[in-house]
Parts: C-alpha cells; sequence; structure tokens
C-alpha cells in the first residue's frame, strides 16, 4: 500500500492499531475491485490479504492497476483507516513470480536507455569507447527496513538488517539500481529489482491478553462456553494458522476447545467431585510438513461453583443404646449428618419428628451440633427401645432433606429383685424314695432383662438341711433327693430356699427368701429282727418241762423276741421242725415242748422260726 500512497491513491498509511477486515462493509468492497478486466483476475480483497494470489501479476500490471482510477473513490473513505499495517503496506508475493519469462527481479529498459540514464553528446560504437574499466554500481532508492550494497560483478548482497525486520512486517522490497562506467563522460543504467521475502515459520503463537480463569455452575448445560481464548501468529498461511487443544488438566476430558479459542463444557460437571480446573491450553501453528509446529501455552483455571444438588446425608450410626434411669440431660449420642454442597447449601440442622403414636418422647436433639440427650424418665421394664425419626435439612433455596430411622435400646440396669412364685412350698416324700428323685422344683422371676446378668436367677438351700439329704439345681430351680431317706431318723424338713440375680459385682446382688417344708412317708422298709439270735435251748430227756401260766398246752422251752424299725405288729410260726414235738406261739414267740425226748435217739434239734410283720417282710431264725 505504500506504492499506492506514493502514487497519491491514498493521502496517508492505515492504521496501526487497527484491523481492516473489521470492517466488513469495506471487505465487501475490496472482494468487488479486480486488478485486471477480466474473470481470472485477483481482487484487492486478494491481493492484501494473500500471501499468493492465484493470478500471477508482473509489475507492469501492478503499476497499471495503482495508476486506474478503480482506488480513488476509496482515498477518502473513513474505513480506509482499518487496514492493518502489516498487509496494507506489503503487495502479494505473486507479483514477483516468474511470468512469461520474467524474472521475479526484472531489469526494466536497457542501459543507456532507462529513467536513469545520463547522455554526454552523441553516441559512439562500442569498438571505438576507451576501456573505461568495469564501472561502478549503486543502489538509488534504499528501503526503510534496511539496507542493500552492490557485491560482486552481478549480484546484489542484504546487508545486516535490523532485528525487527520479518517478513511477517516486510514482505517484498523493491530497490532501484544503477550500473555506472568509468568514462568521461561517464555513462549509467538503471534497473529496479523486486526481492520478495519468503514467510518460514519462525513466530510462535500468542495468547492476547484477556482473563485466564473463569467460574461456571455445576450440572450446566452442556456445551455451554466457559470461556473465548484467542491467539496470534505474526507468520502468514499454514504458519499463521493457529490450533488450540488441552495438554493437561483434564484427565476426564470434561472440557474441550473449539477451533476459534472457545472453552466448553463437554459432560455435566460436579462440585463435589472436583472443584477446581487447572486447564494447560495450548496454542500451535500449522506448518506444512517437514516444518516443525511452534506453540505456547497458557494456564487456565475453571471454579466450578455450587448449586444446592446434594441432600444431606446421615453418616452416624442407627442404632444406640442408654442405661435406664439415667439422668436428665445425660447425653445418647451425637448425630452427624454430611451435605457435600457449601456454604449454606452444606450447613446442616437437626429435628426430632414426633413418635408415629403421638406419645411423648424421653428425648431432645440439638438442632445445630445435633446433640441427642435423655428428657424424661426411662425404665426399660415398662419399654426397653425407642424408634426415633430424625431429619437433616440444609439451608439452600430451596432447601433439601433426608429422614434418619434411630434405634434406641434402654440397657438394662440391676433394679428389680427375683421373686418366688409361692411361699411357702410343701411336699411330701416317700423315705424311700431313691436317690437323685425330683422332690419339687421351685421358680423365681425378675423383671430385669431376660439373658442378662441382672435378670438371670440362680437357687440355693440356705438353712433345714444339716445332713444334706437334699439339693437344688442353681439354674433351674429343681430340687432332688441327695442321700437315702429314712422316716425313722427325721419323719420331717423345714429348707430355706433363696433366689438370687448375677451382677458383676456381688455387693450389688438381690434375693428373695422362701421356705419349704419336706414331709416323708413312712414305708415298710424293715424287715423284724430277732434280738437274740441265734437261740440256744436246753431240755431234760424224758421229762416234760411244766408249761408257763396261761400257756396252754406242753411244756416251756423259750421265749423268742423279733422287733420291727416301723413298728409294725410281729407274729411268728415254725417253718422248720417237728410240729408233733414242739409248738410256736405266733403271738408271744413262746416255744413248747408237747412230749419227751429221748436223747440216746436224737440228742439234738434244729429248729427254724420266722418273724413277719403285717406287711409280710420275714425274719428268719434257725
Amino acid at each position: 500500500m505504500n506504492f499506492f500512497a506514493n502514487h497519491g491513491m491514498f493521502k496517508k498509511l492505515a492504521d496501526v492499531e487497527k484491523s481492516w477486515h473489521d470492517d466488513e462493509k469495506f471487505a465487501r468492497e475490496l472482494k468487488n475491485i479486480t486488478i485486471e478486466d477480466s474473470d481470472t483476475s485477483p481482487s484487492l480483497y486478494d491481493l492484501i490479504r494473500s500471501r499468493r494470489v492465484q493470478a500471477e501479476l508482473a509489475y507492469a500490471d501492478y503499476l497499471k492497476f495503482a495508476h486506474s482510477k478503480k482506488l480513488e473513490y476509496l482515498s477518502d473513505k473513513q474505513h480506509r483507516t482499518r487496514q492493518q499495517r502489516q498487509r496494507a503496506e506489503l503487495p502479494s508475493p505473486g507479483l514477483l513470480v516468474r511470468r512469461g519469462g520474467e524474472r521475479g527481479a526484472r531489469r526494466q529498459g536497457r542501459p543507456g536507455a532507462g529513467p536513469g540514464r545520463r547522455r554526454a553528446g552523441p553516441q559512439q560504437p562500442d569498438h571505438l569507447r576507451p576501456r573505461l574499466g568495469l564501472g561502478q554500481r549503486r543502489v538509488l532508492a534504499e528501503s526503510e527496513h534496511g539496507r542493500v550494497h552492490p557485491h560482486g560483478q552481478s549480484r546484489l548482497r542484504a546487508a545486516e538488517a535490523p532485528k525487527e525486520r520479518v517478513r511477517a512486517r516486510v514482505q517484498h522490497y523493491i530497490l532501484v539500481v544503477q550500473a555506472t562506467d568509468s568514462g568521461n563522460p561517464a555513462l549509467s543504467s538503471t534497473v529496479t529489482c523486486y526481492c520478495n521475502v519468503v514467510d518460514v515459520n519462525d513466530n510462535a503463537p500468542y495468547f492476547e491478553a484477556g482473563p485466564r480463569s473463569a467460574e461456571i455452575v455445576e450440572n450446566g448445560t452442556v456445551g455451554a462456553a466457559v470461556l473465548a481464548l484467542r491467539a496470534l501468529d505474526a507468520d502468514s498461511g499454514p504458519n499463521g494458522r493457529v490450533t488450540y487443544s488441552i495438554v493437561s488438566g483434564d484427565d476426564d476430558e470434561d472440557f474441550g476447545i473449539a477451533a476459534n479459542g472457545t472453552l466448553y463444557t463437554r459432560r455435566p460437571l460436579d462440585r463435589e467431585s472436583k472443584t477446581v480446573y487447572n486447564l494447560m491450553v495450548q496454542a500451535a501453528d500449522s506448518p506444512k510438513a517437514p516444518a516443525k509446529a511452534l506453540s505456547t501455552s497458557v494456564q487456565i483455571t475453571i471454579n466450578v461453583l455450587d448449586i444446592n444438588d446434594e441432600s444431606p446425608r446421615f453418616v452416624s450410626s442407627n442404632r444406640t443404646s442408654i442405661p435406664e434411669n439415667a439422668a436428665p440431660n445425660s447425653v445418647v449420642m451425637i448425630v452427624k449428618a454430611q451435605d457435600r454442597d457449601e456454604g449454606r447449601n452444606g450447613y446442616v440442622e437437626y429435628s426430632l419428628e414426633d413418635a408415629a403414636d403421638a406419645s411423648p418422647l424421653p428425648f431432645s436433639l440439638g438442632s445445630v451440633d445435633g446433640v441427642l440427650r435423655v428428657s424424661g424418665q426411662l425404665d426399660r421394664e415398662l419399654r426397653a427401645n425407642y424408634t426415633l425419626r430424625i431429619r437433616a435439612r440444609d439451608r439452600g433455596e430451596p432447601s433439601r432433606w433426608s429422614r434418619q430411622s434411630l434405634l434406641v435400646l434402654v440397657l438394662d440396669e440391676n433394679d428389680n429383685a427375683p421373686v418366688f412364685d409361692a411361699r411357702p412350698y410343701s411336699v411330701s416324700v416317700a423315705e424311700n424314695a431313691s436317690i437323685g428323685a425330683s422332690v419339687l422344683k421351685v421358680s423365681a422371676s425378675d423383671r430385669d432383662e431376660a439373658g442378662s446378668p441382672y435378670g438371670r436367677v440362680r437357687y440355693s438351700i440356705v438353712s433345714g438341711d444339716p445332713n444334706r439329704d437334699f439339693a437344688i439345681s442353681e439354674d433351674s430351680g429343681v430340687i432332688r433327693v441327695a442321700k437315702r431317706l429314712d422316716y425313722e431318723r427325721q419323719a420331717r424338713y423345714r429348707l430355706q430356699l433363696r433366689a438370687e440375680d448375677c451382677p458383676a459385682e456381688r455387693e450389688d446382688v438381690k434375693y428373695d427368701l422362701t421356705e419349704l417344708v419336706v414331709n416323708l412317708l413312712d414305708v415298710n422298709d424293715n424287715a423284724p429282727c430277732f434280738v437274740d439270735s441265734p437261740y440256744l435251748a436246753q431240755v431234760m430227756e424224758n421229762q416234760v418241762p411244766a408249761p408257763l401260766d396261761g400257756a396252754g398246752g406242753g411244756g416251756y422251752v423259750a421265749r423268742f423276741e423279733a422287733r420291727d424299725a416301723d413298728g409294725d405288729q410281729v407274729s411268728y410260726y415254725l417253718k422248720e421242725g417237728d410240729p408233733s414235738l414242739f409248738r410256736l406261739n405266733s403271738s408271744t414267740g413262746e416255744l413248747a415242748l408237747l412230749r419227751s425226748l429221748d436223747r440216746e435217739l436224737k440228742s439234738e434239734y434244729t429248729l427254724t422260726l420266722v418273724a413277719m410283720d403285717s406287711e409280710t417282710l420275714l425274719c428268719k431264725f434257725q
């Protein structure tokens, strides 16, 4: 565009702070202006914007276009100042492409006929001219961006240019070179050289200044824009085409980045899972192979904002216990619920719902700290457990809540003594009862919890049985015969029984006492027994002893006595012996001789006597 400005097409250079392509109207007008009057001719928009226009232009075409009237109506347009300097100053490199045998650096005219020629009188033939040496060459016009100077006979060499001279700022140089001989007068010729600077990928993309953090609400719409980034590259074409990617910080691929640099969500976000994302976004250019892409990165911080999408969750146990008779205001447990939201959305308050049967509950619950306390009298014997319904609510708008059923077990204490079911007990037992025979089962009940030490009852015989003729089962209360009983020895027992519970500490034992009367029943368990057994009696031969007073028949020989421990009446009879010689009184046990005996015939007689009680128990004596 400097070329156009030098030819009066523009009054001043474009504004360096703004881009011409921001004005859409201006861009449309540029597209309608063609370089040549043909269908295939590139537009002025293509000339400014592209690195290489489709049609290859010669400098002559470019000059002709500059002197045409196609640009005059743009000279005073206000939107012309929006042109980007780096585009407005530089013609397309396509101007210098070889066309129809012309070279990129084209010489215009011949020596002596160029625009800078100096003439000194008539022209002489070359063979008549004196040899004036190789002559001199110099640059008549220089670029503002650097210097070139002659080198050798036919080459131009670029002098060291300032560091800021890069292709992104200067796309071409137009040089007018003069060649002067050493004759007198000196003759010279000029040539215009066009030097295109071919772009290489020597500029990495850079991000424009802007925010590097953003906030987004969790559970938002998928695809919602989060942050717009923009990276620029001073190069052109593929070397300046920027692509974006997320290289780290998004392991779950929750975000994506569009071709225009806009960060967006790819799935719903959950603040409770992740609150902050630190994304590393890379902008890279796209040079053609084998050139290596250049890139730059920037860290983007994304904070996920909370919404009230989580209900409180109970983390405390749903079962607890408290001893009965606990004092009022005693702590039962601390109810705890957690809400994964933050702020008011995560602040939890507690409340105790009324019982299902509307009965009063002997408990209170702190709304802030969740401390469950005793507020009334507890008695396990009246109620062994309570089911409490506890509600946890957050302060979000709208609030969310959850409920938990809490089972409170009332633990037993030893506040009840065992009690015998009957008092006193009485029983009769046969004296001949076998050892181990069951006499009686006693029982006692304890209102404390069954199976616990406080509710377990054990039994014992405290007194009334010094000989320990009876025994009682400690667990069942069954009384059994421990030794052989004898009615004749002891006919009645008065046993004192004890029922006690089983606390861990012996001094906390509670008990009850009762009396058991055992009457023995007499049985005929004793046979009559002769007192002086064996007996020996002597009689004189050949005579009959005199009878006892009152004795009827026969002489008295002896009297036998048998006793019965049961007290039964005893009767006697002669089991073995000669009844013609002897007779036994069944009531008194007296033995009488009926006739005299002869020793020479038989010197000794053996008699077998039997004593029998009323229940046919026998005692034999010979």
